[in-house]
């Protein structure tokens, strides 16, 4: 039994010595059972072993032709492709051939990566397959150099990480004016090793004059793209302290830099303006550049404001509105006697027919809007439109006033708006949303013969007033009839008396009528029953 204990400890002594691995505290629980001595031998050599300070590895030297296959760099468009430059230790032979025909002046450009005249940026990527320190990277070793001086490109956001053994850069052309249409031959330089710089050219086509691959316009109260047209102006209503304005160019590959937008107004003294989004400048690309154009209105009145865009080499992107901050007419504002119509207010603007003001109440005229003796009532018609980008601005009515010329003749009220009636206006106004159009209703009681002026004011907020006015005749009120229904103050005084008392009437039959189905009820006793066999 001994000598089978002794030869599976061996075994397992010689197992963890070959897998390199600390057994030493098992091997001590086993054999102190046999060999305390021994077991005191063991557990100091392996604190020894442990003690002991780690082997230092050192990195050793790559060499030359090993790094260079183990670079890789790639050039980019707008991020949208790759394409291949250096790889498995030389140029990649479209480059080369480029390279080689521009050194030599042969302008055979074939093969050489062109760099459209919408795109002022390429960028560079790289990897390695060996440690970041056996390489020559410096971002003051990656140039680029234009043949023509007037062009002056850049390397710029120059990047490594070390860790994961990568790295990229962006190089910016900076096209002038001067050169639009020119092709120029860029080098660009990149050092990889202490021995070995990289070398390849690649043809810039310098744009100018006016970007036609660009939209510019705002957002509208739906959320909709709305591009800025020469044939149309944008109005921003009172109610409305911001504009979103967007810019995109048409094709993926595009991708072209603006500087910080130029926001002016007209009149500092009506509106100032703050830009927030892409305020400190950016990149317009395919996708949507968002610039925030934020209002603060000192006084009421209109301003013009204008945007400026600047986009070297290219002509400056302008777009200019109007913002109203208060006191004038709701433009997109309609109202008539009839739907949709604009016979009382067009545009904003009182009618001549229906043009009516305080000063003139009392004075004879008759060329206004003339409502005859057998109408007790008159409806109008609001209409808050649309404009042409399908925007709106919601209005808010306050109380409708309305005064008479002669109130000894006629009296005058706003109707109250049906049960589930929100398409009516009532005596407090109410809201009138953008492309939303409600009813006025006006009653009339003539109180003896004659005419008066009526005037109607609506009053409203961050907008100027709406006041028309009109003529309202009045004849005997005994004989004044319509829909075979006498209509006079005495036969609406007792209309409005009978109905009350009507109401009261039936509200006291149906609480004496429940009182009595109640005190019947409680006069029942349940009494008690017993079946017989």
């Amino acid at each position: 039994m001994k000598i089978w204990i002794f030869l599976q400890v061996f075994i397992l002594v010689q197992v963890c010595a070959s897998v390199d691995l600390v057994c030493g505290g098992f091997v001590r629980q086993i054999d102190s059972n046999s060999d305390p001595s021994a077991s005191s031998n063991s557990s100091s050599i392996l604190s020894k072993q442990h003690d002991s300070p780690a082997t230092t590895t050192t990195t050793s030297v790559v060499p030359e032709v090993d790094l260079l296959e183990g670079f890789h760099m790639y050039l980019s468009r707008n991020f949208d492709e790759n394409i291949e430059i250096w790889s498995d230790g030389i140029l990649k032979r479209p480059m080369r051939r480029c390279s080689e025909s521009v050194e030599s002046g042969t302008g055979n450009q074939t093969d050489c990566l062109i760099i459209e005249e919408n795109v002022e940026d390429i960028h560079g990527l790289f990897y390695v397959d060996y440690p970041m320190s056996q390489y020559a990277f410096r971002s003051l070793d990656t140039k680029a150099v234009a043949k023509d001086p007037l062009l002056v490109p850049v390397v710029e956001d120059y990047y490594l990480d070390v860790e994961n053994m990568e790295g990229e850069f962006t190089v910016t052309f900076a096209c002038v004016k001067e050169l639009a249409g020119n092709s120029i031959p860029v080098q660009i330089s990149f050092k990889i090793t202490n021995s070995t710089t990289v070398h390849l050219w690649v043809i810039k086509k310098c744009g100018g004059g006016e970007l036609k691959d660009v939209t510019l316009g705002f957002v509208n109260r739906y959320g909709e793209m709305v591009p800025f047209s020469a044939s149309t102006q944008l109005k921003v209503n009172p109610l409305t302290t911001s504009t979103s304005v967007y810019a995109a160019l048409h094709k993926s590959t595009s991708e072209i830099r603006f500087k910080t937008p130029i926001v002016q107004s007209s009149a500092p003294e009506i509106v100032e303006m703050e830009v927030r989004g892409a305020a400190l400048g950016g990149v317009l690309s395919n996708e949507l550049t968002m610039i925030e154009i934020q209002y603060s209105c000192k006084s009421r009145g209109v301003a013009t404001v204008s945007l400026v865009l600047e986009i070297p080499p290219y002509d400056n992107l302008e777009a200019s509105w109007k913002k109203d901050c208060g006191g004038t007419e709701n433009e997109l504002l309609r109202v008539g006697t009839q739907p949709m119509s604009g016979d009382v207010v067009e545009n904003g603007r009182t009618t001549q027919v229906f043009a009516l003001s305080y000063a003139g109440m009392t004075e004879d005229d008759s060329s206004r809007y003339i409502i005859p003796a057998n109408r007790t009532s008159v409806t109008f018609y609001f209409h808050n439109s649309l404009d042409v980008f399908g925007d709106g601005v919601d209005m808010n009515i306050g109380t409708i006033s309305i005064t008479r010329g002669k109130p000894f003749v006629l009296s005058a009220l706003v109707s109250p708006p049906p049960l589930f009636g929100s398409a009516y206006l009532g005596p407090t106004g109410g809201m009138l949303n953008a492309g939303e159009t409600k009813h006025l209703e006006i009653k009339f009681v003539c109180k003896r013969v004659g005419t008066s002026k009526v005037l109607i004011t609506l009053p409203t907020l961050n907008f100027r007033n709406i006041e028309f006015g009109f003529v309202k005749e009045c004849r005997n009120p005994r004989k004044v009839h319509e829909s075979s229904f006498l209509q006079t103050a005495n036969s609406f005084l007792l209309v409005m008396v009978l109905g009350s008392a009507l109401s009261v009437a039936l509200l006291i039959y149906a609480w004496r009528t429940w009182k009595q189905k109640r005190l019947d009820q409680s006069r029942f006793v349940a009494v008690p029953f017993s079946t017989l066999d």
